[in-house]
């Protein structure tokens, strides 16, 4: 019921604290370093060189021919990635590149412990990750495989327009793996906020009309069009042109609305003088008002 680890293990040391003094007499030789042994600096949660993004390093010693892995295989890597078929990116495949912070584990049960255990999805947060994991794919995009359909037709980035209605010809479909397409835009050069303009689940794969804009109610200033393109896969691909809005306002028409005149019209005040107030007084009748007696009535006395 001993291991190794319980047993033989501390029997030789014991044995070796207790041998050596007696061998050399209590005055141990210094120790030699041999010959091809080195000092590198390794990143201490992976055991690589350490890229950039490596929170804790130490030294650590190698024989000269087998020294640590470069830092390119480091447990963070920034990639160039393929945006639509989430691959690395290539010379056959560089119109849609973006560069992710990947996880550098490509064991399938590594994989499989960090998305579906609560052990591995902490341990990968620990280190700066964010769900979704992003794991550093392991086969580079090439002519073979799923391609974007995306352009704008009759734009270029840096037009000025200064008409409305603004026609949006351009292309937005795959070779494979098709879902919708977006048509968006916000203020600026570098919008935070996307405004949808149309959206379609049927591609257009040959140059046509996306969208008549009716651009004369926005004010004046840069505008940044986008073409965002959604795969089946959960993947996108988009394209960006900036143009400069300096649509004239128009002028509003003035409308003539009947106003009534009102004409004064001077109406002579009487003018009240002694002798009218004596005729008028004069000229008022007094009428005398009888008022009725009380007549006493005599009754007989039988």
């Amino acid at each position: 019921g001993t291991s190794g680890l319980t047993g033989a293990a501390p029997i030789w040391s014991s044995f070796m604290v207790n041998a050596i003094p007696i061998i050399t007499g209590g005055n141990p030789s210094s120790f030699t370093r041999p010959a091809g042994i080195v000092e590198k600096e390794i990143c201490t949660i992976s055991g690589t060189e350490p890229s950039q993004w490596c929170p804790s390093h130490r030294t650590e010693l190698f024989a000269s021919d087998q020294l640590p892995i470069v830092k390119g295989y480091d447990l963070w890597q920034k990639a160039s990635i393929d945006s639509w078929t989430g691959l690395l990116s290539s010379a056959e495949c560089s119109d849609f590149i973006v560069e992710e912070m990947a996880l550098n584990v490509t064991d399938k049960w590594a994989v499989k412990w960090i998305n579906e255990t609560n052990q591995g999805s902490s341990w990968a947060k620990s280190l700066g990750f964010t769900e979704p994991f992003f794991f550093t794919p392991d086969k580079t995009c090439t002519q073979n495989d799923s391609r974007p359909i995306l352009s704008f037709q009759s734009l270029a980035d840096g037009d000025v327009i200064s008409a409305s209605p603004l026609l949006i010809y351009g292309r937005a479909g795959a070779t494979s793996n098709f879902y919708q397409y977006r048509l968006e835009y916000g203020i600026g050069d570098d919008p935070s906020e996307w405004h949808l303009l149309d959206k379609s689940k049927i591609p257009v794969n040959d140059p046509d009309l996306l969208y008549e804009w009716d651009i004369s109610e926005l004010p004046a200033g840069r505008v940044t069009l986008r073409l965002y393109l959604i795969s089946t896969e959960g993947t996108s691909a988009q394209v960006r042109i900036r143009i400069d809005l300096q649509v004239p306002t128009p002028t509003p028409t003035e409308t003539a609305t009947a106003t009534e005149t009102l004409t004064a019209t001077t109406t002579p005040s009487p003018t009240w003088t002694e002798t009218a107030t004596i005729s008028l007084i004069s000229s008022i009748t007094m009428t005398p008002i009888l008022t009725p007696t009380k007549t006493s009535t005599l009754t007989p006395t039988p």
